[in-house]
């Protein structure tokens, strides 16, 4: 009796000491897998130098995480200077897929925006796993009937938002197709791609201050090339303005008179555009006050009626209600900026074909303190965004005077502490115009 008891004790012991080597050996393989994602993970994939090439790297960063992490499909989610949200890279499902979560994103950005960044902090979303900050998403409220991700059966996602200073969302990183699903998720299984998430939105962010910097040092040496040309063809000009003048009034025959006219004409109109550019870069002393973007708007759809009647362009207007009314800055150059929006605007579509839409949009709303305005075509979307601004490159169509518009238009935003930025979209192109509310 006494060797079965001691035979049993051996048993039991042998029985937990096999647990235990079971689970020593399962955690030092979750260890070495974290260790080797996070070595994955801690490669230079995030150096880009703005917004543009942060998404172009996008599919590699998934393709990392699919390769890597407990998840075999991954996507992420940016904010577009336009507020809207896109699939930026994908990696592990089809193009199908892609499509309809990028059509998704696009029709559910604001509520999608307030699940994954509630103001009330009960209100969210519970997690994969306990003390995880991956969110358990369902998509299946948002599903229209026979959605195509309702047919693909993707209708739950992880997901981790990427989050501003300001906890504002900027972006999303979905994960779904999980590994070994008999092999229950832990909260250490998905600590690497939470700190990448968090690598994500610091180098994104990076890159849209590198991208501000680059721009206003572009901007302020185009500014100076720009007032050095205007001086130096300034002179020539009024030589020409003048002998121009004695040959009309010296011109002896109709012909002549003519011909001496249209010296004059052209002279007057490089004038004008010498002088356009100069203002590029001469500061306004002009008295900031108060005026309101809603009425200045409004202006702008009367002043350019006939235009949109005599080209049959479809002119839509949208102010949210939060649109302030009492903004402070200079009105009459906030005015020029969108007058010279709408003039590209109008410029960019009244030479489409018959068939093809004439559609002008102009749109104001408030985000994150300040006041974006868009004006947007359905013309030909912009060859190279960034260089938009710049004052010599005659604009993205090759309008001169739509081109020195622009500029100018860029101009006076900094002035104002404002941004503005060239976006191509699906349906034409679009300028955003960002200002400060105080």
């Amino acid at each position: 009796m006494i060797l079965g008891k001691v035979a049993i004790a051996i048993g039991l012991i042998l029985l937990v000491l096999e647990d235990e080597i079971a689970k020593n050996q399962a955690a030092r393989e979750r260890e070495r897998r974290a260790r080797l994602e996070l070595e994955a993970y801690s490669r230079p994939l995030l150096t880009a130098r703005s917004l543009e090439e942060f998404d172009r790297d996008s599919g590699k960063i998934c393709a990392t995480i699919a390769s890597h992490s407990r998840f075999g499909k991954a996507v992420l989610v940016v904010r577009t200077p336009s507020g809207e949200f896109t699939v930026a890279g994908a990696a592990g499902m089809d193009g199908a897929t892609v499509g309809a979560l990028d059509a998704l994103v696009h029709r559910i950005g604001p509520q999608l925006e307030e699940q994954l960044s509630p103001p009330d902090p009960a209100d969210r979303l519970p997690s994969l796993t306990p003390d995880s900050n991956v969110l358990d998403l369902d998509l299946t409220p948002w599903l229209t009937p026979g959605d195509d991700l309702e047919r693909l059966r993707l209708t739950r996602l992880g997901v981790l938002p990427l989050l501003s200073p300001e906890k504002s969302v900027e972006g999303a990183l979905f994960l779904t197709g999980l590994r070994n699903p008999q092999d229950p998720l832990r909260a250490d299984d998905l600590l690497p791609v939470e700190s990448l998430a968090g690598r994500l939105q610091s180098a994104r962010s990076l890159a849209l201050l590198l991208g501000k910097l680059i721009d206003s040092e572009r901007f302020a040496g185009v500014g100076q090339l720009a007032t050095r040309l205007a001086q130096q063809l300034n002179n020539p000009l009024t030589v020409i303005l003048g002998y121009a003048a004695l040959l009309e009034e010296a011109a002896s025959s109709p012909s002549g008179q003519q011909e001496a006219e249209a010296i004059l004409a052209e002279a007057r109109r490089m004038k004008n555009m010498l002088e356009r550019i100069a203002l590029i870069s001469r500061p306004t002393a002009e008295v900031s006050a108060t005026y309101s973007i809603p009425e200045l708007m409004a202006d702008m759809e009367q002043m350019h009626r006939i235009d949109f009647l005599r080209f049959a362009i479809d002119f839509r207007l949208s102010v949210t209600p939060e649109v302030p009314r009492n903004v402070v800055g200079n009105a009459h150059n906030i005015r020029q900026v969108l007058m010279h929006l709408m003039q590209f605007s109008i410029e960019s579509v009244q030479h489409l074909g018959a068939n093809e839409p004439r559609e002008v949009r102009l749109e104001a709303s408030v985000n994150k303190g300040n006041v974006r305005i868009l004006a947007g075509h359905s013309g030909r979307p912009f060859a190279h965004p960034a260089r938009v601004f710049d004052s010599l490159t005659g604009g993205a169509l090759g309008a001169d005077v739509a081109g020195i518009g622009l500029s100018l238009s860029a101009a006076i935003v900094r002035e104002h502490r404002g941004r503005i930025s060239a976006i191509n979209r699906p349906n034409g192109a679009a300028v955003l115009v960002e200002l400060p509310v105080d």
